[in-house]
């Protein structure tokens, strides 16, 4: 492929705010979805006999952290050319989806997911520090008493482990620091779930600075976790979710969340062979359905730790019934 197709480029991201640097930023992302579209043609032309093609792709994930906050009016400016920015990127995409769409033969079917769509500030309500997408999160811990932190004698921020009762890790987990489990761990596992709806009380207590709106919309326990697919020994020990104006983009809230015109509903289109043409269905569609379907459509075996169901209500031939 490489003699043919040539390597592949990633996007660059520059700076963020001159408009200059945005197009060279928006032509960097075209030439990568160039070349996957370059990429997938070559590979079907050499393997003509191909079964199960899939891709991923990340502009649209991108450009939504950096600018919806940005494309929002009375936000700044220049929030036309932010949502101007963010339509660009969706016209790649269609591009290359629709270059992808010349697979179908009639004996091909698409399927079109994400794992998560993005929703805006509003204006003047910021996360207030809470929850991130790559780290430990202190300012909301350290103000309710719950995570201690330091500057070493290098100037670098660290977690005063020894006073610490509690971490908010990443989106939306919070970490009791329990003894016997974790390294430096102060909590007795005999205060464990004492400490747990302590917690708790503290989130659904915290108001932002700004607005004196609760923040935290709900908390879960890991044995309630379960009631919405998650659990076991590696995830937090409370799950949080913010309201969704609080929300940094995704992760934050659940999929049902809107704000500002927006949602978090994940998207799923399905065209092709085997499916059903120009319809809504009504039903919900998880993740998780999306292999138990190609499964079907492809007359594969399950795996066997399949969780998802197929999604009958798309398929050719199949009608439901409407109960009354």
């Amino acid at each position: 492929m490489y003699p043919e197709v040539g390597p592949f480029l990633p996007f660059g991201k520059f700076n963020l705010i001159d408009h200059e640097c945005l197009e060279t930023t928006v032509e960097s992302w075209d030439n990568a979805y160039r070349w996957h579209e370059k990429a997938a043609e070559w590979m079907f032309k050499t393997y003509p006999d191909w079964q199960l093609f899939y891709t991923h792709v990340h502009g649209i994930d991108e450009f939504n952290h950096w600018f919806i906050h940005k494309s929002i009016e009375g936000s700044n400016a220049d929030y036309k050319h932010y949502e101007e920015l963010i339509n660009r990127m969706y016209e790649i995409n269609d591009r290359y989806v629709g270059k992808l769409m010349e697979q179908l033969d009639g004996n091909t079917a698409i399927f079109i997911t994400s794992d998560h769509a993005a929703i805006p500030h509003s204006i003047g309500t910021t996360n207030p520090g809470i929850g991130s997408l790559s780290a430990i999160q202190l300012p909301v811990m350290e103000e309710l008493g719950l995570t201690k932190s330091y500057d070493d004698a290098n100037g670098i921020h660290q977690i005063k482990w020894d006073e610490t009762i509690a971490v908010a890790q990443r989106s939306s987990y919070i970490y009791i620091n329990l003894k016997g489990r974790d390294p430096h761990g102060i909590v007795e596992p005999e205060d464990y779930e004492k400490t747990v709806q302590m917690v708790i009380d503290k989130l659904y207590g915290y108001r932002h600075p700004v607005t004196g709106e609760r923040v935290v919309a709900f908390c879960l326990t890991r044995n309630e976790m379960e009631m919405v697919g998650m659990g076991g020994e590696h995830v937090g020990d409370i799950l949080y979710q913010v309201k969704p104006t609080y929300c940094n983009e995704h992760a934050f809230s659940p999929s049902t969340s809107t704000n500002e015109g927006y949602s978090l509903n994940n998207l799923c289109i399905m065209t092709g062979a085997g499916f059903k043409k120009g319809v809504k269905i009504n039903r919900t569609v998880r993740i998780v359905d999306v292999v138990p379907t190609i499964c079907h459509l492809g007359e594969v075996p399950m795996v066997s730790n399949v969780e998802g169901g197929v999604i009958w209500q798309a398929l050719e031939g199949f009608e439901e019934k409407s109960y009354k």
